[in-house]
C-alpha cells in the first residue's frame, strides 16, 4: 500500500503532536512521592511494564496552576479488581474521593470524565501480593474557565493551552479540541509541503540540474 507523501506528512505530525504530551507512570510514586506539576496536559499510566509489581501502595499527585483546575478523561482501563486498582481523588489528600477505577473496560466506569474542584489530583496505585496485568490510560489537562486569549476555549467553556487542540487527545473533555481538525491539519500539511519541497529542490534537484547542465556543454564543447 503506497502512502502519497501528504498523507506521511499529516501523520508524522500526529505522532509528533501526540508524543509532545509528557507520560507520567504511578508506581514511578512509590520511588519517590515528589509532586508532579502540569503546565498543559499529562498521559498517566500505572506502570511501564504491562505487569506492576507486587504489593504496591503508590500516590501520585498531580498540581496544574494554582488558579487553573484538572480534567481527567480515561481513555483505556483493563485490570482485575482483585488485583490492581487505582483511585482518583480531588486534592492532594484522600479526603475527597472521585471514583474506584478497575475491571475490563473504561465504559463501565461512572464517570469516565472527571474534574478537581481545585488545582490538584491524586492518583493512587495499589497491587495486590499476586502479580496481575493491567492496562491504565487517562490523559490529565489543565484548564481554566476565565479569559481564554491565548488558549483554545472548549465548547463546555474550559480553557485549555492552543497547543493541545488536535493533538489525538480528547482534552477538553468533551472532545471539542478534536473536532474539525483534519481539514485543518490537511492545510498546515499542504504549507509544510510546500516549504519542505521547495527547499529540498533548492538543496537537492538544483545543484544536480546545474552539474547536469555543465557535462553537457563540456560534451558539447568536446565534439568541435
Amino acid at each position: 500500500m503506497k502512502m502519497s507523501p501528504l498523507y506521511c506528512v499529516v501523520l508524522c505530525l500526529s505522532v509528533v503532536q501526540v508524543l509532545s504530551v509528557q507520560t507520567l507512570y504511578m508506581d514511578d510514586a512509590c520511588v519517590s512521592s515528589t509532586i508532579t506539576y502540569i503546565d498543559t496536559a499529562a498521559r498517566i499510566k500505572a506502570s511501564r511494564y504491562t505487569t506492576p509489581n507486587r504489593n504496591l501502595n503508590c500516590s501520585l499527585v498531580v498540581r496544574a496552576r494554582p488558579m487553573d483546575q484538572l480534567v481527567a478523561v480515561v481513555r483505556k482501563m483493563s485490570s482485575n479488581c482483585n488485583y490492581v486498582t487505582v483511585a482518583a481523588y480531588d486534592g492532594e489528600n484522600r479526603n475527597r474521593k472521585i471514583q474506584d477505577m478497575c475491571g475490563l473496560s473504561e465504559y463501565y466506569l461512572p464517570k469516565r470524565t472527571f474534574t478537581s474542584s481545585r488545582n490538584a489530583m491524586v492518583f493512587n496505585l495499589a497491587t495486590s501480593s499476586v502479580s496481575s496485568s493491567c492496562t491504565y490510560d487517562i490523559i490529565v489537562t489543565s484548564y481554566t474557565t476565565g479569559s481564554c486569549s491565548f488558549g483554545f476555549r472548549c465548547d463546555n467553556g474550559r480553557c485549555i493551552d492552543s497547543s493541545l487542540s488536535c493533538n489525538g487527545y480528547n482534552n477538553c473533555g468533551d472532545n471539542s479540541d478534536e473536532v474539525l481538525c483534519s481539514s485543518t491539519i490537511v492545510l498546515g500539511a499542504g504549507i509544510i509541503v510546500a516549504i519542505v519541497l521547495g527547499g529540498l529542490f533548492v538543496v537537492v534537484c538544483l545543484p544536480i540540474i546545474v552539474v547536469v547542465s555543465i557535462l553537457r556543454r563540456r560534451r558539447a564543447y568536446a565534439k568541435f
